[in-house]
């Protein structure tokens, strides 16, 4: 496992604070590798972009 950068965990940090402050409940997942948090970035912007959808056709 490679430990995150000081700026990851800043970046980390901030999107968990956003989601937070948008309502939108999450869950911390790590990652252990590039792949993994590759494929994690693509399922947590699909679930943003659904999320946005819902809200619009409300």
């Amino acid at each position: 496992m490679n430990r995150a950068s000081p700026i990851e965990t800043r970046r980390s940090l901030q999107a968990a604070d956003a989601y937070a402050k948008a309502g939108i409940p999450f869950i911390p997942v790590p990652v252990l590798n590039a792949k993994q948090k590759a494929e994690t970035g693509v399922l947590a912007t699909q679930r943003l972009e659904q999320i946005e959808r819902e809200a619009e056709q409300t």
